[in-house]
């Protein structure tokens, strides 16, 4: 994304890419409902195992792939049997054309397969995954290191935008909201499936100490209880966004997202990277994607307090110690945000 993309910081109001599930054809959202059942441990759906950050996704890509076929989407044929050669290389086409990364699209490629083996798992289509796996292999792996931005200059952009955000209108609650986001992925580091699904009314928790944020195990990847703290420094920014700043977004009265978007619904994934994008873009002169964010809060760890590394596990919510560094041991989550809070408020001077 290059910034004379965006004229403004404000979040840009893009039409929607992704064809809601509402908007499915019948007989596709009557196959997701029944592949998600899991009221019965004897007859559970196929896809009852996954977690909703992951439902969320799957649905936001297989809707992408059905507002890309149009007309198409609602032919007689089955899910699987929609998918030909020619659809797929359309539609990695359309993708190409709109911006999409290479190796995001061997994901959408991947996501709308699994979507199929669900609602139509009669139909082989191990060949769009070897399409999939061809595209991935052509590019090469990205080296992060570079698109870092320092913990410091990350805070200043918070502070700004919060600050901003004390102001009345529309435009100042945009400001407080983004702020807000930007502040937990930099405190934080939730993933973005996660920061996505939060409302008001299921995930904020008061406690005499202050507040926190709990996720069960179904909301989460691993199928896994998250619980971290809100740092103490923003519950006034906290405070005002939930009292009055997210109420003059428009329709945030309408749902309970904790992330209202502006068209009078929570904010999707696609929604909260462009975001991402837009803001970081702005300040920095190039976009940083919210999982970069992950990999901040980890090298804060090792570069501020590496005799502390032994948080990283439990900060990034990692089941097996391999997936953050065989020499990493487990913590416990809120300890280990804590202790990343503590850091990062070092770095403000």
């Amino acid at each position: 994304m290059s910034p004379d993309r965006h004229r403004s910081v404000a979040t840009p109001t893009t039409p929607r890419r992704s064809l809601p599930r509402a908007d499915w054809p019948a007989g596709d959202r009557a196959a997701w409902a029944a592949a998600l059942r899991d009221d019965d441990i004897f007859d559970r759906g196929s896809g009852a195992h996954w977690g909703a950050s992951t439902r969320a996704g799957l649905e936001q890509r297989y809707g992408r792939w059905l507002g890309v076929l149009g007309a198409a989407a609602t032919d007689a044929a089955s899910p699987g049997a929609r998918v030909t050669l020619a659809r797929v290389e359309a539609y990695v086409t359309h993708l190409r054309e709109d911006g999409v990364g290479e190796r995001t699209i061997a994901d959408y490629l991947d996501g709308l397969v699994r979507v199929c083996r669900v609602l139509d798992p009669a139909v082989p289509l191990a060949w769009v995954t070897v399409i999939a796996a061809k595209i991935r292999a052509g590019v090469p792996a990205p080296d992060n290191r570079d698109r870092l931005v320092p913990t410091a200059e990350m805070l200043a952009l918070v502070d700004r935008l919060i600050a901003a955000g004390g102001a009345e209108g529309r435009q100042a609650a945009l400001d407080l909201r983004d702020g807000l986001m930007l502040a937990l992925l930099v405190h934080r580091a939730p993933r973005l499936g996660n920061l996505r699904a939060m409302t008001i009314d299921r995930h904020p928790v008061r406690t005499p100490g202050g507040l926190l944020l709990r996720f069960e195990g179904p909301d989460m990847k691993g199928r896994r209880p998250f619980t971290f703290e809100v740092p103490a420094r923003l519950m006034p920014a906290v405070d005002r966004y939930l009292g009055a700043a997210r109420g003059r977004i428009f329709g945030a009265d309408r749902h309970t997202g904790l992330w209202a978007s502006m068209h009078g619904r929570p904010m999707s994934t696609s929604a909260i990277q462009r975001m991402v994008a837009v803001r970081t873009t702005a300040a920095f002169g190039r976009p940083l994607h919210p999982h970069l964010f992950r990999t901040m809060a980890a090298t804060t760890v090792v570069m501020e307090a590496p005799e502390r590394i032994d948080i990283v596990p439990g900060l990034l919510h990692h089941a097996d110690i391999r997936t953050a560094d065989a020499h990493y041991i487990r913590a416990d989550a809120v300890k280990a945000s804590r202790v990343l809070g503590d850091l990062i408020d070092g770095l403000r001077g």
